[in-house]
């Protein structure tokens, strides 16, 4: 037992490591004018909004400067939140989960039923109330094609087609908790729901539901035992004939209306919670627990373990990277998130931020810098070795090339064909010598014979081939190579894994020194040495390749800052 837990904890120190590694690699490129610009200025704390615990925001689609964001007051904005006004307080100190605009109509899904405006704001009325549960509202969504309002609910889904009378949903959704609701927009007839109970579908106007999603129970459990939130979904969003649904480490997208999933890459978003998201073209906005983060949506590569894997769809589109916006956002703890033209805002647990887009003469200013010092970083790194040709060298310098194996292979199979040769050698030559006595009876007088000789003399060879047809199919041999090739197989991936980790974290100092190097002298040699340790740590693994490969390019490029950390230090000061 205590082998299995002290395993466990081996593994998950090594993945914490891991993502500590991605993240602190993730944070040095965002915040460093290498990554790529961002077309905005930063987040900008809204003023004019007395309240700070804020749950929802809706903006006006026909006129994006007039938002809506409410708690337990609900706020309008009509100049993209230079000036606010209060213009409903919510009965018996109740909060507001969810807002909708529809023109001058809003609607307020509450904790005390479903509040409306018919004029912007200035007179409100209450056409839903339920009991006990039912009275707490989640969400809704409008069929204005066929003048029908969806409402979610913490007990159950309803629908009314006059605001007035309400008929509750038959089957498992007449009872669930519905977070969130959608109407397809380019047919009316299907809506998407999510619940506590999975994501649910309809193609009828709600008359029929059928179960399109359900997060695994096995995970649930998994959840139960670890007493940590089990895995839940949180909202939904449709683009363009694709459906997006997130939730609890959960980042899904179906092509063909909820008939299957694809999980889309998650990267620095393992485990997070996804509470809102907005596709806008070809973009795609999180707010989670984490922040919020934007991803352009063509280069969002799927990954369907258990659910689909479209592998020749993955190889069409290119990879994508999951870029977070953290710029003036002091709380990464975002529970809503809306796009008011080309600014993006975001509620929080300290407020709300607006993200100003930046205009077309900021963008070129700063699309031009990027081009220069990416122009700066290439050069930097022009005539050193690439990780591939550091790999190579390194394998070939540990003498684990799969090559060998194969040789190993081949020769084994050839011992097999060839047979066992033995030459044995037998030679006897033996001689017997005795003598002959006689003589009178006398005691007087005998007379000795002459000698009696016998002689042996024998000589022979052998030849032997012998062949074990056995060892055709198996032998003792590929015992042996299969042993030796399964050690061989781990310890070049042990070696790959700390050349790659090396060859990147001293390419991550140098970009660093280059950037914002060290006014501080101790700090200064301090990264010196650091990366003249990394380098001497690839000669190591190199056989002293590494550094003859830099010695070569700096004999003849000497200005392009990759000699000695002085020189690299003098031409970095200069620029």
């Amino acid at each position: 037992m205590k082998k299995i837990i002290f395993l466990f904890l081996f593994i998950f120190i090594n993945i914490a490591f891991a993502e500590a590694q991605e993240r602190e690699r993730f944070a040095l490129l965002n915040n460093s004018p290498m990554a790529d610009s961002p077309p905005w200025r930063g987040f900008n704390r809204v003023k004019g909004i007395k309240d700070t615990d804020l749950k929802a925001i809706a903006v006006n689609k026909e006129n994006p400067d007039i938002i809506y964001v409410g708690s337990k007051f609900i706020y309008r904005t009509e100049d993209g939140g230079e000036n606010w006004q209060e213009v409903f307080t919510l009965p018996a100190m109740a909060e507001v989960n969810f807002l909708l605009v529809d023109g001058n109509a809003i609607y307020a899904a509450t904790e005390n039923g479903l509040f409306k405006s018919d004029d912007a704001g200035k007179n409100w009325q209450r056409i839903f109330k339920g009991r006990d549960e039912e009275n707490n509202v989640f969400c809704l969504n409008l069929d204005k094609q066929n003048n029908l309002i969806y409402l979610g609910t913490q007990k159950g889904l309803f629908r009314s087609k006059d605001g007035k009378s309400w008929q509750r949903s038959k089957g498992k959704l007449g009872d669930a908790e519905i977070y969130r609701l959608k109407v397809d927009p380019e047919d009316p007839n299907t809506i998407y729901t999510v619940s506590d109970e999975g994501f649910f579908k309809t193609d009828n106007q709600g008359r029929n539901w059928r179960k399109a999603f359900v997060i695994s129970k096995i995970a649930e459990e998994e959840a139960e035992e670890e007493e940590e939130p089990a895995d839940r979904l949180n909202d939904l969003a449709i683009a363009q004939n694709v459906l997006y649904l997130v939730g609890k480490d959960i980042l899904l997208r179906s092509k063909d209306k909820a008939e299957t999933w694809q999980e889309m890459d998650k990267w620095v978003l393992r485990g997070a919670d996804i509470r809102s998201i907005i596709v806008a073209g070809s973009k795609i906005f999180l707010g989670t627990d984490r922040g919020v983060f934007t991803l352009h949506a063509a280069c969002s590569t799927p990954h369907a373990p258990g659910i689909k894997n479209e592998q020749q769809e993955s190889k069409k589109e290119a990879e994508g990277n999951w870029k977070e916006i953290y710029v003036g956002l002091p709380s990464l703890d975002v529970r809503k998130i809306a796009l008011a033209g080309d600014d993006l805002w975001a509620i929080t647990e300290k407020g709300v931020f607006k993200l100003e887009a930046k205009n077309q003469e900021e963008k070129e200013i700063e699309k031009d810098k990027e081009v220069s010092l990416k122009q700066k970083i290439f050069e930097l790194f022009a005539h050193e070795p690439s990780i591939r040709e550091v790999q190579e060298k390194a394998i070939e310098y540990a003498e684990v090339h799969p090559d060998k194996i194969k040789r190993w292979w081949r020769l084994s199979a050839k011992r097999a064909i060839l047979p066992k040769f033995s030459v044995g050698v037998d030679g006897n030559k033996d001689i017997t010598s005795s003598d002959s006595i006689w003589g009178s009876t006398s005691k007087e007088f005998y007379h000795t014979g002459p000698d009696d000789k016998t002689v042996y003399d024998k000589f022979g060879w052998d030849v032997s081939l012998t062949w074990d047809l056995g060892d055709l199919i198996w032998s003792d041999a590929q015992t042996s190579i299969d042993v030796r090739s399964r050690l061989m197989v781990q310890l070049r991936e042990d070696i790959l894994d700390e050349v790659t980790r090396t060859y990147f974290e001293r390419k991550r100092l140098k970009i660093e020194l280059f950037l914002s190097p060290p006014k501080d002298e101790q700090r200064k040699i301090e990264k010196e040495l650091r990366l003249e340790e990394l380098t001497a740590n690839l000669d190591a693994l190199t056989g002293g390749w590494f550094s003859e490969n830099i010695a070569d390019a700096t004999d003849n490029q000497c200005n392009q800052w990759h000699q000695c950390s002085q020189c690299f230090y003098e031409k970095t000061i200069s620029n």
